[in-house]
């Protein structure tokens, strides 16, 4: 089991993302969507449309980032 397979965990609330900034996106998205709260770490993003793309996520699936 990969380690950010818990996305799927109904007992889990909050992911954090430690991955490589190049990949923080990829699992916000994935994670918001599970109905996640993310926390993630600095840098967030790579660039500002990535960033409005995870907030537009988050917001959309009433999740905390």
């Amino acid at each position: 089991m990969h380690h950010y397979d818990v996305i799927n965990d109904k007992n889990v609330d909050v992911v954090y993302i430690s991955t490589p900034v190049g990949n923080h996106e990829e699992w916000v998205l994935k994670s918001a969507k599970k109905g996640k709260h993310v926390l993630c770490e600095k840098s967030s993003t790579i660039s500002f449309e990535s960033a409005k793309k995870m907030v537009k996520v988050v917001k959309e699936n009433n999740v905390r980032n």
